[in-house]
């Protein structure tokens, strides 16, 4: 009995209850290791870090890009053709504005069947909305969020607009000034309802149709098989190929590299379609304004 008493009385497991305060503070570690690239944007820029979602296959991007060379293609047969060329002036711009709309209409019902066929939600799966688990936890993140996302519209647009015109200076100073004034005109004429058909193409349709395309799909897609830096890169080049203007290659391309970066950095494509649609209101702005269409 006294050998057994003097066994039990030093071996008293209640001494190891303290170690169990230890256990909360090894969560907000787990919680730090995996934190999303919104907690180090310009790192997660560099490292190859997928942001979560969809994952992109390509046959999504063939779809894309069988999608964007039949457009071309047939744009520019029923353009050339004989019978658009016996089209007055008007009648050739309205044909033109006509195909665009309808370019449009096909992109979104191609982007919704790639939707349907991940079977994720439109607004979701291209970025429009932030699903309920990705939402901040409350208001106060949230407005910060919101803050940050205008500021960073408000800088990209400067940013952008600004290489724009110093390239258009520049190109002027050794002789190289595209007519682009005249060609927009020509592409979309000058009477009331095509001017108007030609802003809504232009600064609405275009914008969120053209960023669901090269940062929705493109740019998450080849985001899964390179650096972010490299899939934003590559991306810009494909956008302003896709536009097919020389003169304006150099802009279009620090107009995607924005683009993209928002588009990364950010929860929603909004951000970088507000500095596309803002980008585009300008220039047409000052389009009608330097015809003297509106004063």
């Amino acid at each position: 009995m006294g050998k057994h008493s003097k066994k039990k009385a030093p071996t008293a497991p209640p001494r190891r209850a303290p170690k169990k305060p230890s256990a909360p503070r090894s969560a907000p570690r787990r919680r730090r290791a995996n934190a999303t690239p919104q907690d180090s944007r310009f790192l997660s820029l560099i490292t190859r870090s997928p942001r979560p979602g969809v994952t992109w296959n390509w046959v999504d991007i063939l779809l894309i890009i069988a999608l964007l060379t039949i457009a071309f293609l047939v744009s520019s047969n029923v353009m050339n053709s004989g019978l658009a060329q016996l089209l007055p002036g008007t009648g050739l711009a309205t044909l033109r504005l006509a195909l665009i709309l309808a370019f449009y209409v096909i992109e979104l019902l191609v982007l919704a069947y790639i939707a349907y066929r991940h079977r994720a939600h439109f607004a979701i799966i291209y970025r429009l909305i932030v699903e309920k688990k990705n939402r901040e936890k409350n208001r106060l993140d949230t407005a910060l969020q919101t803050a940050l996302s205008l500021g960073a519209v408000a800088v990209a647009l400067v940013v952008t607009r600004g290489v724009a015109t110093l390239w258009g200076y520049l190109t002027e100073r050794v002789g190289w000034v595209p007519a682009a004034t005249g060609d927009i005109l020509t592409m979309f004429g000058t009477s009331g309802i095509t001017i108007w058909l030609a802003v809504i193409s232009v600064v609405v349709l275009a914008p969120v149709i053209e960023e669901i395309i090269f940062r929705g799909v493109f740019l998450s897609a080849l985001d899964t098989f390179m650096p972010p830096w490299l899939a934003i890169v590559l991306t810009s080049v494909i956008f302003a190929l896709y536009h097919a203007s020389t003169w304006a290659l150099v802009p279009n391309i620090v107009l995607a590299l924005v683009l993209g970066y928002l588009a990364y950095t950010r929860k929603t494509l909004w951000p970088a379609i507000f500095v596309h649609a803002a980008y585009n209101a300008t220039l047409m702005a000052a389009t009608l304004y330097l015809a003297g269409i509106v004063s």
